[in-house]
């Protein structure tokens, strides 16, 4: 057994083989035991927010765009919505335009509304998305 592409090559060239490096990487890749025993990929750094407890303390906050809906005379071309990373729980407002100025008084409307348990958090997260 032989733990990477290099040692395999290099016994091959022993043996008498002339196989490419290319070609036996390629052909390592696809064996059972080399998946088994490979080296993991590098893990990737990523938030956690399970260990996010306190309600109203962490915020997400997104623009879904969608197929214009038509309801009477408005046209709702996206939805803004939050989410309590905590409790898990989401309240949205659809929006006639992107403009900065619906969207803040669409965020204003979900904090202010008294049927919801969501009030203004310590951290308000959104995506970088320009629509922000």
């Amino acid at each position: 057994f032989h733990t990477n592409a290099k040692k395999l090559h290099k016994a091959c060239q022993e043996e008498g083989y002339s196989f490419r490096i290319q070609d036996i990487t390629k052909w390592l890749k696809h064996q059972y035991n080399y998946q088994i025993y490979r080296q993991p990929l590098p893990c990737k750094a990523e938030a956690s927010f399970s260990k996010i407890k306190i309600p109203n303390k962490v915020h997400q906050c997104d623009i879904l765009l969608h197929t214009h809906d038509q309801d009477g005379g408005w046209v709702f071309v996206c939805t803004l919505l939050v989410i309590d990373v905590a409790t898990r729980f989401k309240d949205g407002r659809s929006l006639t335009s992107r403009n900065s100025l619906k969207i803040w008084i669409a965020i204003k409307d979900i904090y202010e509304d008294s049927s919801n348990p969501l009030t203004w958090p310590k951290l308000l997260m959104t995506d970088g998305d320009a629509s922000f």
